[in-house]
């Protein structure tokens, strides 16, 4: 018995620009909300809109976010209570990244793109955790909100380059899964007679 949808899904090429497809969008998703956090930490000029921002979900929805505040209320920094406060914050959203990441690892594999959306984070996350600490050691608050500044824009800028990269491959597999999808696939059973 054949479902209305099984064409869009009836071969491995199918399934796996399917599966590609879906992957880039949670990727995507994934991306936006350190858009939006940038865009907010650029726009911080004094302490008090500073503080105003510590009541928006965001904060407690992105990663990096949640590293920031817990790394504030640290007394003392060391490599063992860094790497303690990043594997702490882990979160759903961040599993989950991790779960569709290695699910499509064996397409990604063979692509640069996926190289350099992994370089760029990794960047990104080794930056900003430098300067929260730098931010932290700093002698006013000005300083302190001019480094956040400079979180925020390697925020935006990182995560921007990252979503056009994935939305121009989503261009690129939605093609492919159109092309794809000119195939029909026909069922022949056989009758055995004995």
């Amino acid at each position: 018995m054949k479902l209305p949808y099984d064409h869009l899904i009836d071969t491995s090429e199918k399934r796996a620009h399917a599966c590609m497809l879906l992957c880039l969008i949670i990727t995507m998703i994934f991306f936006l909300p350190y858009v939006l956090l940038g865009f907010l930490l650029i726009t911080r000029d004094s302490y008090n809109s500073l503080f105003a921002m510590l009541s928006y979900p965001l904060l407690s929805s992105s990663y990096l976010s949640r590293i920031i505040l817990d790394a504030i209320s640290l007394t003392s920094y060391s490599i063992s209570s860094l790497g303690k406060l990043l594997w702490e914050n882990i979160g759903t959203m961040e599993i989950l990244e991790g779960l569709v990441l290695m699910a499509s690892y064996a397409i990604w594999i063979r692509k640069k793109k996926t190289t350099i959306l992994v370089a760029l984070q990794l960047i990104e996350i080794i930056v900003c955790s430098l300067l929260v600490s730098i931010s932290l050691k700093s002698g006013s608050l000005s300083q302190a909100i001019g480094f956040l500044r400079i979180i925020g824009m390697i925020f935006v800028i990182v995560n921007t380059i990252s979503i056009v990269i994935c939305f121009i491959d989503f261009l690129q597999e939605a093609k492919a899964y159109k092309e794809s999808l000119a195939y029909q696939v026909e069922e022949i059973k056989e009758h055995m007679e004995d």
